[in-house]
């Protein structure tokens, strides 16, 4: 279940923040407490939502509004209006 958008903490949302890069480590690991997902090969991709303004940068601050316009209005559409997001978008083979 969501988290209730109303209740979550209204903070500034910053003109940049790092993107989160893996680790390479000799070990596994693995906790119940964290969420491990696939990696997929795409491109590296920080979203800054604040207000009606929707920013997408790459991890080289290049933007990328005109090269995924589609996520651009996903993103608007939230109920959620300040937020920041850093993932990686994907094409899956056949879509």
């Amino acid at each position: 279940m969501a988290p209730d958008v109303a209740a979550l903490p209204d903070e500034p949302v910053p003109d940049w923040r790092s993107p989160t890069l893996a680790t390479l480590t000799d070990r596994r690991f693995s906790d119940p407490r964290w969420i491990f997902e696939r990696k997929f090969d795409g491109m590296r991709c920080l979203a800054f939502r604040d207000g009606d303004r929707v920013r997408l940068l790459s991890r080289n601050r290049q933007p990328l509004n005109g090269t995924y316009p589609e996520l651009v209005d996903a993103l608007a559409a939230q109920r959620a209006t300040r937020f920041v997001v850093d993932g990686e978008v994907v094409r899956e083979s056949g879509a």
